[in-house]
């Protein structure tokens, strides 16, 4: 936040001269605002004092202080009343004390609305108005949502997201009594020109809905290639063997854990190490049947019947022989969402065409949560979700980026993201991400606020790692910290 106050207390109108404090021990007054020149993305600032330029980013500010008033008194020359020091100050930066114009800040009133849609989404909409009981900006009538706030001395910055487009995503910053940008004040304008944009941008956002999409080439990255097809000439089933691993399933109780590798050695070609289905194996005559419990589930079992040498199993509920290709992710799958409902639908359907999910889990109002293939090289289990509203459009799709999902639906959606690189895919799952469908937005019993699901679809796109991400969340999640009305 020091950073941003430097910002506002640069760009501030009328002008306060103030103090910085760097974290590396450096220190300086800033007596006009034309000693300051910043980079166009306002990563990098350039200060002229007396001891000549003082460089430095945004991360650096430590503390922001306006040079203020002390017990003197005020006279026409000294308006503010500072002290000698802070006089010379000003007269050595060559500023007349007596032609400082007298700041009253007015960072205006804001109310906060709860505002319910006919096709039933939830906003919170705002109003602002000036100390005089002017109103300034509103997006009351309109489709935007506010999802994030902050305040200054004399004004706000607002986050809105539009309910028609997740990525439709605006800053508003707005200065009490008569200024607003979606910039820097550089570029102010009259707040009756920002409520006109806003306006537009809604009418034209409503008029043609859109979703979000998976990242550039997922569906060309997910065709299958040279898979492992079904032979009647392959080894017979005593050719293969049965491995183990203890998986413990309730204090001091273990179970087996099961994978099926060719005697002679090789890899295996059904695993189920690491999944939390554990159970026995028998050799039938020309097959290798599993009977297979969920640690977490002791009444959820299913039987599985595998032809390796061809590569083909049945599976109880099902309507045939699969290929393994498809019987193994599917089980390994499972406790990314543990619908039992889901899994039986796929089983009836047999394999899916890669342009379709894997698992669809329906939720309430028209949504559904849809569960995406990752890359072959995506050690499973690994599925990437993608979140679809009423009108089938998407309102978050992580196919393609580097995270994937465990997902629960029941009593309300609740997310853990989790990473395609096995070493630390579950480094940001520690954040329960509870799905709020009608406000848009995601909460979190781990982290205070709230974050707009297009927030997240963004974030997610542009970070490869859990550190990368966690950082954007937390930072999106500190703008909703003050919107009580939910």
């Amino acid at each position: 936040m020091s950073a941003l106050t430097f910002i506002q207390m640069w760009q501030a109108s009328p002008f306060r001269p103030f103090r910085v404090r760097l974290s590396d021990g450096r220190a300086f007054e800033v007596m006009q605002a034309q000693q300051v020149a910043g980079s166009a993305d306002l990563r990098q600032f350039v200060v002229m004092v007396e001891g000549g330029p003082v460089a430095f980013g945004p991360e650096l500010v430590a503390e922001c202080e306006v040079l203020g008033a002390s017990p003197f008194e005020r006279s026409a020359e000294n308006p503010y009343g500072f002290d000698e020091e802070a006089m010379a100050r000003l007269r050595a930066g060559g500023v007349d004390p007596s032609r400082v114009a007298q700041y009253k800040p007015d960072p205006g009133g804001m109310l906060l609305m709860g505002y319910a849609t006919t096709d039933r989404l939830r906003f919170v909409q705002f109003a602002i108005k000036a100390a005089d009981g002017r109103m300034m900006l509103t997006t009351l009538l309109t489709r935007w949502n506010l999802v994030g706030v902050e305040s200054f001395e004399n004004g706000r910055t607002l986050y809105l997201v539009h309910a028609d487009d997740p990525l439709l995503q605006k800053r508003v910053i707005v200065w009490p009594p008569d200024r607003a940008t979606f910039e820097s004040f550089a570029e102010a304008a009259p707040v009756a020109e920002i409520q006109r944009q806003l306006n537009e941008m809604d009418e034209a956002a409503t008029a043609n809905p859109r979703g979000v999409d998976a990242a550039p080439g997922y569906l060309e990255s997910v065709k299958r290639r040279d898979e492992a097809e079904p032979s009647a000439n392959g080894p017979s089933a005593d050719r293969f063997k049965v491995e183990t691993d203890p998986l413990e399933v309730s204090p001091h109780r273990f179970e087996d854990e099961l994978r099926l590798a060719p005697a002679a050695g090789g890899r295996a070609v059904f695993d189920l190490f690491g999944t939390g289905w554990y159970g026995s194996a028998t050799l039938d005559p020309g097959a290798w049947s599993f009977e297979l419990k969920r640690g977490a589930e002791p009444e959820c079992s299913i039987r599985v019947k595998m032809w390796p040498g061809s590569k083909l199993a049945s599976v109880e509920r099902g309507t045939g022989k699969f290929p393994l290709w498809f019987v193994e992710p599917l089980l390994r799958n499972y406790g990314l969402h543990e619908d039992r409902g889901a899994f039986d639908r796929v089983l009836l359907a047999g394999p899916r065409p890669h342009t379709e999910p894997q698992i669809v889990l329906p939720l309430e109002d028209g949504y559904s949560m849809e569960l995406w293939a990752g890359e072959p090289a995506i050690a499973t289990p690994f599925l990437h979700p993608r979140l679809v509203g009423p009108r089938g459009l998407a309102i978050l799709d992580l196919r393609g980026t580097a995270w994937g999902a465990m997902v629960e639906t029941q009593p309300r959606l609740r997310v853990r993201l989790i990473n395609r690189d096995e070493s630390g895919r579950y480094d940001a799952a520690k954040y329960r991400l509870h799905v709020d469908l009608a406000g848009r937005c995601v909460t979190s019993p781990d982290l205070k606020g709230s974050m707009a699901l297009g927030a997240l679809h963004g974030a997610a796109h542009a970070s490869r790692v859990a550190s990368m991400l966690v950082s954007r969340m937390e930072e999106a999640f500190s703008r909703g910290r003050d919107l009580v009305v939910r």
